[in-house]
């Protein structure tokens, strides 16, 4: 039986987890990208701030290891 007020909208988080059917999903769908967007920036900024670094260190270093590499 189907209702006819029913939707066929879900958000499906596995592994155990979450899943929202139903008109919830279109409460909850801008929060999440939200937060997915800010995480994903949040990423990106501690992988330029520890990245840069040691692609700096690299990058200085390359010359001493080709200079000791033979000895």
């Amino acid at each position: 039986m189907v209702n006819k007020g029913s939707s066929d909208k879900e958000i499906t988080i596995n592994t155990g987890g979450v899943t929202l059917k139903g008109d919830v999903v279109d409460d909850v769908r801008k929060p999440i990208k939200r937060l997915a967007s800010t995480t994903d920036s949040i990423l990106r900024l501690f992988d330029n701030v520890v990245g840069l670094p040691v692609d700096y260190l690299s990058t200085r270093l390359e010359p001493f290891r080709e200079k000791y590499r033979g000895i």
